[in-house]
């Protein structure tokens, strides 16, 4: 009957959100990974000769593909993702990452 006095509730202590050790690693991971004024790298960044990947950096989209695109060219894209793909023509920009196009004379 006998219990430790960090586990007086039953709760078990690795699983506290707020232990000290828990604090600590996410305020490391964090100090670790933003890059500092100097010389814009993380120190995880200069210390491993490369830009590790983080939560934040799998959220952000890697593209080869341009960012604009002119009137008359021809595009590739999906309606929705299961759609099969679709050859067009741009028509028009309808802002930075909208464009009208026309699919076989149709315009949408």
């Amino acid at each position: 009957m006998s219990e430790s006095s960090s586990n007086s509730v039953g709760v078990d202590s690795s699983l506290d959100l707020f232990s000290v050790n828990n604090i600590l690693s996410k305020f490391l991971y964090n100090y670790r990974n933003t890059p500092t004024t100097r010389t814009t790298k993380s120190p995880n960044e200069m210390l491993l000769l490369y830009k590790p990947r983080t939560m934040l950096s799998q959220l952000l989209p890697v593209s080869n593909i341009p960012l604009s695109f002119k009137e008359n060219e021809s595009v590739v894209f999906k309606l929705n993702k299961r759609s099969p793909v679709v050859k067009g023509t741009v028509v028009k920009a309808l802002g930075p990452n909208r464009y009208l196009v026309s699919i076989e004379g149709v315009e949408r």
